[in-house]
């Protein structure tokens, strides 16, 4: 049963999130992703509200971190501006998703070139939206702490519910006028509209990063390193059996040439454990798929706030969180479009796999390179020891560096938030 243990780690990591309508795929648009976030509008329509959007906004009654404040602090001037803070910056992404909402009737005007007045369907999903995220609210709001850290998950959170949500509103109002109306409309302007939507949708989320950032230093490039990483891995999981074993024998290989630099930001007892851990693993095709999988999972919801009541499991995810924000921070420099492109490289060579394994090897060897060098270009000493804490965590459960741990924890990596000006990492 050992051998299983990191795949059970992982596997939890996954069972810490809320409920997720999940807007996937920052470069690409398919027809069955697409369909799966218009089914979950479903889950939204059952909801009943007496809101209404030509009215005010009804006050977030909850504070921030409600859940382990103690009614002293509670009681504090700093401690009641920061939550008037972070209430407006909720009605503020409310009110921005009515604008969005709204902009449908100009995409059916502009686009689809029809005059059908949708007003009274937008405000009836408007309703719903508005009960959906005030639902959603105060379903996490128990779990968060007045941790720094914990606060910036739940301002991240709602950006990134707020966006799923409307998106797949604005593809099931879109999807029903076009049903309604498709002896009238070109395909051709179907097609654009739908990427009109979508695009407006990442655009739109990008803008409140920013917003987020500029009001309450809560900065993540987006989309980033991640983003990308995981569309990587969903072209991964579409391999064969024996060519994805392949793919991780090349991978693996490109890896142990970097060893040394991987000793430095991972424990190299943990390290070992991880490996021959692994090993036995790797000759289970059907794991190794659910562990890549659940991986992307993590990546993808990375932002959601954790629920689960097992503190060590609620650690190990939120280290994960902080790894994955270290990463991303670290190719903000390289810009969206380098990322892109060498991603992009590595999934076109799996979708045009020949049947020579020495094709991918190539392209496989120099992602890996990549990788390594912006992570070697960007980081510091100090970078590196908090990534050393944070696997530690993920592999452990703990770490023996207690003060690094704790600060991780409760205030997020220095490097993320801008303290830590890497310095060194160019003697390195």
């Amino acid at each position: 049963m050992e051998v299983l243990f990191y795949y059970i780690i992982l596997q939890g990591l996954t069972t810490c999130f809320t409920y997720d309508v999940e807007l996937e795929g920052i470069m690409r648009i398919g027809d069955a992703f697409l369909k799966e976030l218009q089914d979950d509008l479903a889950e939204y329509k059952k909801l009943q509200t007496t809101f209404r959007p030509d009215k005010p906004i009804r006050p977030v009654k909850k504070y921030i971190g409600v859940g382990k404040v103690s009614k002293k602090s509670r009681k504090t001037g700093e401690n009641e501006k920061r939550n008037k803070t972070y209430i407006g910056s909720f009605s503020r992404i409310k009110e921005d998703g009515f604008w969005r909402l709204d902009k449908l009737q100009v995409i059916v005007k502009n686009h689809l070139k029809i005059n059908k007045n949708i007003s009274k369907v937008i405000r009836k999903v408007s309703e719903e939206y508005s009960a959906a995220l005030d639902k959603y609210f105060d379903s996490i709001i128990t779990h968060v702490s007045e941790t720094q850290l914990d606060i910036e998950f739940l301002i991240l959170d709602l950006v990134e519910t707020s966006n799923k949500m409307l998106y797949s509103m604005q593809r099931k109002i879109f999807n029903d006028v076009v049903d309604a109306n498709k002896s009238k409309i070109p395909k051709v302007y179907i097609t654009k509209a739908t990427e009109n939507i979508f695009k407006q949708s990442i655009n739109d989320k990008k803008r409140h990063m920013n917003l987020i950032c500029e009001l309450h230093q809560i900065c993540r490039p987006y989309p980033g390193f991640s983003d990308y990483f995981a569309d990587l891995i969903s072209e991964i999981l579409k391999l064969s059996d024996s060519r994805l074993n392949i793919f991780l024998k090349i991978l693996k290989n490109s890896l142990e040439h970097n060893i040394d630099f991987i000793h430095q930001i991972i424990d190299e007892r943990a390290l070992e454990k991880w490996t021959y851990h692994m090993s036995y693993l790797s000759t289970d095709m059907a794991i190794i798929r659910d562990i890549i999988s659940i991986l992307r999972t993590v990546i993808t919801q990375r932002h959601k706030v954790v629920t689960t009541g097992d503190d060590k499991l609620k650690n190990r995810t939120a280290a994960m969180k902080i790894l994955l924000d270290i990463i991303d921070k670290a190719f903000e420099d390289d810009g969206e479009d380098m990322i892109a492109m060498n991603i992009d490289i590595v999934v076109e060579a799996l979708r045009h796999w020949t049947s020579r394994a020495q094709d991918i090897e190539t392209i496989v060897t120099n992602f890996v390179k990549y990788f390594f060098n912006i992570l070697k270009q960007s980081i510091s000493v100090d970078t590196k020891q908090e990534i050393k804490v944070l696997t530690e965590v993920i592999l452990k459960g703990k770490s023996k560096n207690r003060s690094i741990y704790k600060e991780l924890l409760s205030k997020g990596s220095k490097f993320v938030r801008g303290e830590d000006l890497h310095i060194y990492s160019n003697l390195l």
